[in-house]
């Protein structure tokens, strides 16, 4: 069976949409044959949620901040972990407290150049007079 199947079944279990599909998760479960049909609502299920879980305010807000995550976690991440376990901090505490500032660092970078400068860019390319076209 599947990773994704399974998941859809176990994540369709919490609210049951019909019976057929209370039915079809417990045949899942138990390692039997699922009709085709019964897939496709498993799987709709699963991306129902998928959406919601992804539309949540942290979701968003991580999504927003994602790209500046990515440049800054290995180059400026690694530094701070290693010299807070050199000060004597647990490994544990050094990743942790590197994450948050990892987050709070993307979400300055992102709110504070990035949109503004996106912002700048987008008025001045967009409110810029255009040309005439030249006349022969």
């Amino acid at each position: 069976m599947s990773l994704i199947f399974m998941l859809a079944v176990l994540a369709s279990a919490a609210t049951p949409r019909s019976f057929q599909a209370k039915d079809a998760r417990k045949q899942a479960l138990r390692g039997r044959p699922v009709s085709l049909q019964d897939t496709k609502t498993l799987n709709l299920q699963l991306a129902g949620m998928i959406t919601v879980l992804l539309s949540l305010r942290p979701m968003v807000f991580l999504g927003n901040i994602f790209y500046a995550l990515y440049l800054i976690h290995q180059a400026i991440g690694f530094i701070i972990i290693k010299r807070l376990e050199q000060a004597g901090m647990s490994g544990t505490a050094a990743v942790l407290l590197t994450g948050v500032a990892m987050v709070a660092l993307a979400a300055l970078i992102t709110y504070r150049i990035e949109v503004p400068l996106r912002k700048a860019i987008a008025r001045r390319h967009f409110l810029r007079p255009s040309t005439p076209a030249p006349t022969a």
